[in-house]
């Protein structure tokens, strides 16, 4: 009977049922997978390769649910700020509505106020209903990528001064203080000398 050949995608769903079967759900070292790719005829060079293009998927991936995590929590605050603002408008309306029924002939100048601003109120609601989840969450993703290469520059920067910050020994803070100390002994002996040299008064 001859052996059977699988193909890719069933060598992958083999290989992945056997590793979960196996008990071994940490996954592998990459000197580990090494060693699985030397054994099925892979080279180093295909391995690392094919290893760069799974961890940049990876980070894309974390990238993309870190920006969408912030865009529903911008979501959120922005129906809330929407809420409040037609309830606002609905009180303020309200109110002037009243107002103009009490001065007068019915409701005739606090029509156009009431209006005006429920046409911006109509136009909040129109850009909140219509906005373009995916160019939101990748700008989101290029200012947190911003922010971490920032911060990545900052931490390199601060690593690299506190490597030229000259290192104080326990010897070399030793000598110092020996010198600040025989220099102010050398001031007031010298001072003594001074005093006992001036003519009296």
């Amino acid at each position: 009977m001859a052996e059977p050949i699988y193909d890719d995608a069933e060598v992958e769903e083999i290989l992945r049922s056997a590793l979960e079967r196996g008990g071994q759900t940490d996954g592998l070292t990459h000197a580990e997978l090494a060693e699985v790719a030397a054994e099925v005829g892979l080279s180093t060079e295909e391995l690392e390769q094919a290893a760069r293009g799974v961890l940049a998927a990876r980070a894309e991936r974390r990238e993309r649910e870190e920006a969408q995590r912030v865009l529903a929590v911008r979501k959120r605050q922005r129906r809330r700020g929407f809420a409040q603002h037609v309830l606002t408008w609905g009180v303020v309306g309200a109110g002037l509505a009243a107002l103009d029924q009490l001065t007068g002939a019915g409701i005739s100048w606090a029509l156009y106020p009431i209006v005006g601003w429920g046409i911006g109120v109509g136009l909040h609601g129109v850009g909140l209903i219509f906005a373009d989840d995916e160019k939101e969450i990748r700008q989101i993703a290029r200012q947190l990528r911003k922010q971490r290469e920032r911060a990545a520059r900052e931490a390199a920067r601060n690593k690299e001064k506190k490597e030229k910050r000259p290192k104080v020994t326990a010897e070399a803070a030793l000598e110092h203080a020996l010198e600040k100390g025989i220099a102010l002994l050398l001031t007031k002996v010298a001072e003594k000398l001074e005093a006992a040299a001036a003519p009296p008064p």
